[in-house]
C-alpha cells in the first residue's frame, strides 16, 4: 500500500502544472517540462544545446496559430528530469524521452521542428520511430561527416578546455560566441533567464551531449530510411561560424544528397540563432512547408 501511494503521488507530481504555462510529463526518473499551445496538426519542437527555450518566441507567431504547438525541455536541462546517463546512451535517451511526451499527450503523430542539435534528434526520432514523425524540419542540425566539422570539433575542445578547469561560463562564452555569435547574451532579452540556465547545464552539454552526438550514425543506407517530408533551413549568416568556413552549407548539401525527399531555403540576413531572433520569418517557413504536407489528406 505505501508503494502504491507513493507511485501514485510520483504521477501527480509529474503532471502538476510546473510554472505559468508550463506543465510535466512522466518520463523514465523524473518528468520533462513541456509547453502546448493551439489545436490542430501537431508541431513538436526540440531545442539544441545549451539553450532549452529557444523556441518560447515562436510559441505565439500568427502564422503557427492553426497548429497544436508543442515545445519542450529535453532531460538534462533547465526544469526537466536530471541525466545520470552514459553518454553512449545520450541518442537512445533523448528519442525515448520524445515518445513519451507524445504518448503523454496522445500525439499519435507529428511534425518535428529541430535546431541545431535538436535537429539530429528529430533525424534519430524518425529513424528510430518512423510512424510517429511525419515531417522534418531541420533548422541548421550539426553535421559531423562534412569536412568542416573538423575545425567545430576544435572549437568545442577548446570550450570543453574550460569546463574541464571548472569555470562553466568560460565554456559556455566560448562555444556560443563562435556557433550562435559573439553577442549570444542577447539572446536573453527574448528568452530570458538563458543565461544563466545555459551555464548551469554545461555539464549536460560537455559531457553527454557532444559526445552523446558522435553516436549519430548518417550513412546513406540509414538516411535512405528517413523517407519523411524534411526541410533544412539554413541562415545565410550562419557562414564560418565557428571557426568553420561553409560548415552549415556543407551539412546543407549532404542533406540534400542523402536523404530521399528533402529540400532547402535559406533565410538572408539570419545566423544560427534563427527561431530565437527570427521567430516571425521561421514561423512562416514552418507553416508553409507543413502545410504543403498534412498529416489528415
Amino acid at each position: 500500500m505505501k508503494r502504491l501511494i507513493l507511485v501514485l503521488g510520483m504521477v501527480l507530481v509529474a503532471t502538476a502544472q510546473a510554472g505559468p504555462g508550463l506543465e510535466r510529463a512522466p518520463v523514465a526518473d523524473g518528468y520533462l517540462v513541456y509547453q502546448e499551445r493551439g489545436d490542430g496538426e501537431a508541431i513538436v519542437m526540440i531545442h539544441g544545446a545549451l539553450i532549452s527555450d529557444t523556441f518560447i518566441p515562436v510559441m505565439d507567431e500568427p502564422a503557427l496559430s492553426d497548429h497544436r504547438l508543442i515545445r519542450y525541455q529535453r532531460s538534462g536541462y533547465a526544469d526537466s528530469v536530471p541525466l545520470d546517463i552514459a553518454p553512449e546512451a545520450f541518442l537512445d535517451r533523448t528519442v525515448a524521452d520524445a515518445m513519451a511526451l507524445l504518448d503523454h499527450l496522445d500525439v499519435e503523430r507529428a511534425h518535428l521542428v529541430g535546431h541545431s542539435s535538436g535537429a539530429v534528434i528529430a533525424m534519430e526520432l524518425a529513424l528510430q520511430a518512423p510512424e510517429r514523425v511525419h515531417s522534418l524540419v531541420l533548422l541548421e542540425p550539426p553535421m559531423m561527416a562534412v569536412p568542416a566539422a573538423d575545425q567545430l570539433m576544435e572549437r568545442i575542445k577548446y570550450a570543453g578546455s574550460h569546463f574541464e578547469a571548472g569555470d562553466a561560463e568560460a565554456a559556455v562564452d566560448a562555444f556560443l560566441s563562435r556557433l550562435a555569435r559573439p553577442e549570444w547574451r542577447e539572446m536573453e532579452d527574448v528568452v530570458p533567464g538563458s543565461v544563466d540556465q545555459a551555464i548551469g547545464d554545461a555539464a549536460t552539454f560537455f559531457a553527454l551531449e557532444v559526445p552523446g552526438l558522435a553516436e549519430f550514425e548518417f550513412d546513406r543506407e540509414r538516411a535512405s530510411r528517413i523517407t519523411q517530408p524534411a526541410l533544412y533551413v539554413l541562415g545565410s549568416e550562419s557562414s564560418g561560424v565557428a571557426g568553420a568556413d561553409g560548415y552549415f552549407e556543407q551539412g546543407k548539401a549532404l542533406l540534400m544528397d542523402k536523404l530521399p525527399n528533402a529540400e532547402s531555403v535559406t533565410l538572408d540576413g539570419v545566423d544560427h540563432t534563427l527561431q530565437i531572433l527570427h521567430p516571425e520569418r521561421v514561423a512562416r517557413v514552418i507553416a508553409e512547408f507543413v502545410s504543403l504536407h498534412p498529416i489528415q489528406e
